[in-house]
């Protein structure tokens, strides 16, 4: 995935980012009492962890985007929840979508 190529390209590395948060799409009904429940449930750090980029608030653990997204329909008990996802579309720092981010990054990157 483009997000995790961030971290390799010419050596660089991308600043640790608290506050990423959680933006619902189909699954919203299904999750939103859950994460109303304890609002660290919705919320990471972007880290320089090149497979498990996100420190999730609510276990203190690192996860891929995709991984958070669906441990949190496990613990969130949906039992209809999708089989895959893309996590980067659904995790955004300081308000952009992590994927369009790590894509304008590597363009920046590529034009130096």
């Amino acid at each position: 995935p483009v997000y995790q190529g961030l971290l390799a390209v010419r050596g660089g590395s991308v600043r640790p980012v608290r506050g990423c948060d959680l933006r619902l799409q189909a699954e919203k009904g299904s999750l939103r009492d859950w994460l109303t429940e304890d609002d660290r449930r919705s919320r990471a750090t972007w880290t320089n962890n090149r497979r498990y980029s996100l420190l999730w608030e609510f276990d203190g653990k690192h996860h891929s985007p995709s991984g958070l997204v669906m441990t949190m329909y496990e613990l969130a008990g949906w039992e209809d929840s999708p089989v895959a996802v893309q996590g980067p579309a659904r995790w955004y720092i300081e308000g952009e979508r992590m994927d369009r981010r790590a894509e304008r990054i590597l363009e920046k990157l590529e034009e130096e």
